[in-house]
């Protein structure tokens, strides 16, 4: 193989439909130095048997199967393979314009960035994608963590749409066994070494989520209990931060996942699992604003309500609450 300078990580899990797409997607790039590093993380469909079938008409293709582990883990076994100097993301069920990795790596090596992030576009399909051209560039640095809470800058969460300099990253950088893996690497691992960041303000990233996908699937007690461990990971892990922002990461961390927790439980259909996880769900809430996890004074109004509520009220009245305030 030619020299790698960009390692793409790609998970893999029941993605039949969609795989061969988001592979040729990375194989028309314009940018030849990369590697595909495709970890099939136990799937039950034909997804394995399509990426070996694939991987033999390409050198730039390693594929490594495993046992069921998640997102995470087989987010950080890819890093494990990686020989590139950058890393990127991308998921089974999404595509990248022909000149992604290009446009990234360039302006990666011209601007010293510690990161590049692109938008990324929400698509019913994957299609042939035209180029990016030469987009618009908002370079960043000095006080990066600073300005983002200054929101001097959008960058989301989630790991997809973005080029890293692996030197900066965690040997494993996702905490395993969760969903919504991305708080936790971006509010406990992410911005301590990073000086200089570039953000590319054109929609280079393609999000076609699959019927498997983790956030099509139904609300879970799973993914009640993961809001709830990245929540207490955040408050664990706040010491990482200047104590000048902790304010401002808890009000972005409290306020969204309980806005997502909350909507997610009261799109379920009425009924008895709803009414367990809503039980559940005020337990876990009181604990975590007791022993601190949880900052009252950093809440948006409705959920300082909503704990009198959930410490004074049943849990049907808890739930009723609930559903009036989010």
């Amino acid at each position: 193989m030619q020299n790698v300078s960009i390692s793409v990580i790609v998970p893999i899990y029941n993605v039949e439909n969609y795989l061969e797409k988001c592979l040729a997607s990375l194989l028309a790039q314009t940018f030849q130095e990369f590697e595909i590093i495709c970890i099939d993380d136990g799937s039950r469909d034909s997804s394995g048997a399509i990426l070996d079938r694939i991987a033999g008409t390409s050198d730039k293709i390693r594929a490594f199967h495993t046992e069921n582990q998640g997102l995470s883990m087989a987010r950080n076994t890819g890093m494990t393979y990686a020989r590139g100097e950058f890393i990127t993301f991308v998921d089974s069920d999404d595509s990248v314009v022909p000149d992604y990795l290009e446009i990234m790596y360039n302006e990666m090596i011209s601007n010293n960035s510690d990161l590049v992030a692109c938008g990324r576009k929400a698509v019913p399909e994957i299609t042939q994608w035209k180029k990016a051209g030469s987009p618009q560039i908002q370079r960043l640095e000095g006080d990066i963590f600073g300005r983002f809470c200054r929101r001097e800058y959008r960058l989301g969460v989630e790991a997809m749409g973005v080029l890293y300099r692996k030197k900066l990253l965690p040997e494993a950088p996702y905490y395993p066994g969760i969903y919504y893996e991305d708080y936790c690497f971006f509010y406990t691992n992410f911005f301590n070494d990073i000086n200089r960041i570039s953000i590319i303000n054109a929609d280079m990233y393609m999000l076609t989520k699959s019927i498997n996908s983790i956030m099509r699937s139904p609300f879970s007690e799973k993914k009640l209990d993961s809001s709830m461990t990245i929540l207490r990971e955040i408050h664990k892990n706040i010491t990482n931060f200047d104590t000048k922002y902790h304010k401002a990461i808890y009000r972005r961390t409290h306020n969204n996942i309980l806005h997502r927790t909350l909507r997610d439980m009261l799109l379920m259909t009425p009924g008895a699992d709803r009414d367990a996880l809503f039980e559940r769900f005020q337990g876990v809430f009181i604990s975590l604003v007791n022993d601190g996890t949880l900052k009252k004074s950093c809440m948006r109004l409705k959920y300082r309500v909503l704990v009198y509520a959930a410490k004074l009220l049943n849990p049907k009245l808890f739930q009723a609450v609930a559903s009036k305030l989010n």
